[in-house]
């Protein structure tokens, strides 16, 4: 896009910004390639803060100052810009960018896209575990609205897979609490929490003789277990 000599600077800056030769104001039609603060933030559809930004961290600056006063960029700076948008659109905090552009070669290029690649692979396990979440609550949610409140009922159960806390084998609460929360804790640190609330073992002893109130462990059931995690396998029933 070229601006004609003599063009309303309004009317230019409706239109869409792509790259473009400034001619000069003589009408000469000496190219000119540069460009302003607000002219290459809308190019890039970005704003002039984020620029200014740039600028003070020493990412990118203008390089070239007008006979007017005012600082422009260059047409050779575009493409330090795409460099910088893309390794921002990577997460890249603006520090290791500044890095890099300071000391550019394939070899730190290549660590730091590993680098990134790692936190994206963090960031997809983590929405895989909160997507198992939503899952495991709407089916919780379905099967209580089956259930009437005050009504004992049997019901088969299928098999499933559950992760267990260290024994416990006593009723007093000063000794489970503290197992307990290590369990908690421990799932949510493995990354075990899939929605399904922890649930308490009772031994067939302490079940025969009354002691309904002393567990045998604690246990958090799992779908999807990350290999090499001891699970219990509890039977269809």
């Amino acid at each position: 896009l070229t601006r004609r000599a003599g063009a309303k600077p309004d009317a230019f800056a409706r239109k869409p910004c792509v790259w473009y030769n400034l001619l000069g104001r003589n009408g000469g039609g000496k190219a000119m390639k540069h460009l302003t603060v607000g002219e290459m933030a809308r190019l890039n559809h970005i704003s002039e803060q984020t620029l200014r930004l740039y600028d003070k961290r020493g990412l990118l600056s203008p390089s070239f100052r007008g006979e007017n006063g005012y600082r422009y960029y260059s047409q050779e700076q575009y493409d330090v810009f795409m460099v910088i948008a893309a390794l921002k659109e990577l997460g890249m905090p603006l520090l290791d960018i500044k890095a890099y552009l300071d000391r550019r070669d394939p070899e730190r290029l290549s660590a730091l896209l590993d680098q990134q690649e790692a936190e994206v692979e963090r960031g997809l396990a983590q929405l895989r575990r909160i997507q198992t979440m939503i899952r495991t609550k709407r089916k919780l949610l379905e099967q209580g609205r089956r259930v009437v409140c005050g009504q004992v009922f049997f019901e088969v159960c299928p098999p499933a897979l559950l992760i267990l806390s260290d024994p416990i084998r006593s009723a007093d609460p000063a000794v489970a609490a503290p197992i307990l929360y290590a369990h908690l804790a421990r799932c949510h640190r493995e990354g075990w929490n899939e929605g399904y609330p922890f649930g308490a073992m009772i031994s067939a002893e302490s079940l025969a003789a009354g002691r309904f109130d002393e567990y045998a462990c604690y246990f958090t059931q799992v779908e999807h277990p990350s290999a090499g995690v001891p699970v219990f396998e509890k039977p269809a029933g």
